[in-house]
């Protein structure tokens, strides 16, 4: 896929790919809003080129060059097809498919699958083990190719204040309380399964302050007095510290969240809470 391709399918529903894009009058904004703009777009490059990483192909393993995304039910998923996509390890993917992963067949569609317009039928599947919810859609679900190749399909960054609350984002992942959280694991494969941390970790995040791009920039850089020579810098200062982790669920799926040294976590992607000073002194065991 194009970068061109993809940056334009991302801005408007933070995804990996976006069919429409809608011209939405807007007023003038200051100087500083055109910075935070300028880094805004840089920062959506940066956020998705390592979840995209987790989808790209071995070009010389798979009979896919490129990254096949799927449209289903307003939402977008990449196809894992390759068997050495780090996706296995980060979202606990299964490398073989069996039937008895295989649950309601969902829909059929014909998607692009090269740069040189050739065309595959995929036939969709929900995962089994996926949790179901209220709001008709799935973290994950499975893709049957016509020459009748299963693939696991990961939902792309799915958070858009227009269209959902950061409970809907949580709760079709299964992600209730803390209970429902198994362990929190950094790269480097410290993992935290005290219940008692997971607690504070939990209600220290989840808060009822979130909100996507504009949330993070408007709080981070734009309205801080931050003068417009140093934006830059500090953006890429916040970037070199980022930490990220993995929390684990019950039901054996996984939550991608990184944070840094301001108190804005971003959570799946493009979701953000404002966690306090306390849980940054909590999750600072994993630096």
């Amino acid at each position: 896929m194009r970068g061109r391709d993809l940056f334009e399918k991302m801005t408007d529903i933070n995804d990996e790919i976006i069919t429409e894009i809608e011209n939405i009058s807007k007023p003038k904004k200051t100087v500083y809003m055109k910075w935070a703009a300028m880094v805004a777009c840089f920062a959506l490059l940066l956020i998705v080129v390592p979840y995209i990483s987790h989808f790209f192909n071995e070009q010389d393993k798979s009979p896919y060059p490129v990254e096949i995304v799927l449209n289903f039910n307003d939402k977008m998923y990449s196809l894992v097809n390759t068997d050495k996509s780090p996706a296995y390890e980060n979202y606990n993917l299964e490398k073989q498919i069996t039937p008895d992963m295989l649950g309601e067949h969902l829909s059929e569609m014909t998607v692009q699958i090269d740069n040189d317009g050739n065309k595959d039928t995929f036939k969709l599947y929900r995962y089994n083990n996926a949790p179901i919810t209220e709001y008709n859609w799935f973290p994950r679900i499975i893709a049957e190719s016509s020459d009748g190749v299963y693939y696991h399909a990961l939902i792309g960054s799915v958070f858009n204040e227009e269209k959902q609350t950061a409970a809907e984002v949580l709760t079709v992942y299964g992600l209730l309380s803390a209970r429902d959280i198994v362990s929190i694991e950094n790269k480097q494969g410290k993992k935290i399964t005290d219940k008692n941390f997971i607690e504070e970790f939990y209600n220290g995040l989840f808060t009822k302050e979130y909100g996507g791009n504009d949330f993070i920039q408007e709080n981070v850089y734009q309205n801080t007095g931050i003068a417009e020579s140093e934006i830059g810098d500090l953006y890429r200062k916040h970037a070199d510290e980022k930490i990220y982790l993995k929390i684990e669920l019950s039901n054996g799926l996984v939550i991608g969240t990184n944070f840094t040294s301001h108190n804005y976590v971003e959570v799946d992607h493009g979701l953000y809470f404002k966690a306090n000073d306390s849980w940054l002194d909590l999750v600072s065991v994993f630096k």
